[in-house]
């Protein structure tokens, strides 16, 4: 019966250390669902298309890996430079795989493939 009367302390003590150090007994399944950030989502997108704003046509993945570099200079942010580099890319590589493949290319970065995927279908 004397001790009894520390019995409360021992319980404030139990959910002290429990709370700090988050404690979850195994039979509480917690899910914790993170929403995606903007550039996951963007990166799940398929593209299936991408928009030429000078010959004013969609072009799918198969003739992409199959235009000029006059054609690619049409894109946004592409220059002959780095229209050759995609065209030495594509020969070397047997063609893309998805256009998010852009982004091993040297001088294609984050931001450049925003601007060539711009007007995507």
């Amino acid at each position: 019966m004397k001790y009894f009367k520390y019995l409360w302390l021992i319980l404030i003590f139990l959910t002290i250390f429990i709370r700090a150090y988050g404690y979850e007994p195994s039979y509480i399944k917690r899910e914790i669902a993170l929403e995606p950030s903007q550039k996951e989502v963007q990166s799940s997108i398929s593209i299936h298309m991408v928009y030429d704003p000078v010959d004013e046509v969609y072009y799918n993945l198969d003739e992409f890996n199959v235009l000029s570099i006059e054609q690619l200079t049409h894109f946004s942010g592409i220059g002959e430079v780095t229209a050759n580099l995609i065209v030495d890319y594509i020969r070397e590589n047997n063609g893309l795989q998805s256009f998010q493949e852009l982004t091993v290319i040297k001088g294609i970065g984050e931001k450049k493939l925003e601007g060539i995927l711009e007007n995507f279908k």
